[in-house]
Order: structure tokens, then C-alpha cells, then sequence
């Protein structure tokens, strides 16, 4: 019979061999990616399993950010590169496919076609625009 170790980190349901980590802390834990995009594509998640963003503790969410900007700086310098792509995917609809918040964090290389969210051939909106949806906004989110 093979039994986990009793403190084994998981991703969801998916045990991660230690030998995988090469990040831990008290809230969140990095690892390297089955199916990287680029070499040093890593995930980034809270040692607590949880779906959904929102549903993270404060506490783990600045572990998780501090954590980031940690990583981001040391792939960096590793990969001699100036650009990194930070993602999460929360929700189906966005593109998750396992059910454990996470952050990808990707090396971005010169070169490399990433996609460009700052795409500038979208249709830009009018200042009036932009207003009323800020606007909305302030009126119709509740801030803790």
C-alpha cells in the first residue's frame, strides 16, 4: 500500500512530489508546470486548497502577491529576461481546469509572441465612457 506523506501538498486532489517545490510558506507554495508554455512557466498557489480568488483569507493573498513579486524577480534574473506574464485563471469561463486557485507565472523571452492585452487596434472608448462605467462602479461595489 503507497500512502502519502501525512503533510503532502496538494494542487486540488493532485498530490505534488516535494521534489516539485522549490517555494514554501506558511500560506502558498510554488512548483514547476506539467505543461510549461516556455521554460520557467511555474504555478504559484495558497497551501489551502480553494477554487476561487475571493474565497482566499486576506492573510493568504498578500502571501500570495509578496510571494509573486519574489518569484517574478528571481525568473527574471535566471532567465535573463525583462518581461514576465501573471495569470489567473478563476473560473471556468476564464479557462480553469483545475479546481485550486493558482498564479502562472511566465518567464516571458525576447522575442516570444505573447499575447498582448494592451492590443492597440481595439476600439477605444470615449472618456464619457470609461466615466460612466467607473462611475457604476463606485456606486454598486461594496469595498471591506
Amino acid at each position: 500500500m503507497n500512502k502519502e506523506p501525512k503533510n503532502q501538498l496538494k494542487f486540488a486532489n493532485i498530490p505534488i512530489d516535494d521534489s516539485q517545490i522549490f517555494y514554501k510558506r506558511k500560506f502558498v507554495f510554488a512548483f514547476t508546470n506539467l505543461r510549461p508554455i516556455v521554460p520557467g512557466h511555474i504555478l504559484l498557489c495558497p497551501t489551502r486548497v480553494e477554487k476561487k480568488y475571493s474565497d482566499l483569507t486576506e492573510t493568504e493573498v498578500m502571501e500570495l502577491w509578496i510571494s509573486a513579486k519574489n518569484i517574478i524577480q528571481n525568473l527574471k534574473k535566471y532567465y535573463g529576461t525583462d518581461s514576465v506574464q501573471i495569470s489567473i485563471q478563476d473560473g471556468e469561463d476564464a479557462g480553469q481546469t483545475v479546481e485550486h486557485c493558482h498564479i502562472h507565472i511566465i518567464p516571458i523571452p525576447s522575442g516570444y509572441n505573447a499575447q498582448n492585452i494592451d492590443d492597440s487596434s481595439r476600439k477605444l472608448r470615449s472618456k464619457e465612457e470609461m466615466a460612466q462605467e467607473a462611475e457604476d462602479y463606485r456606486n454598486n461595489f461594496v469595498f471591506n
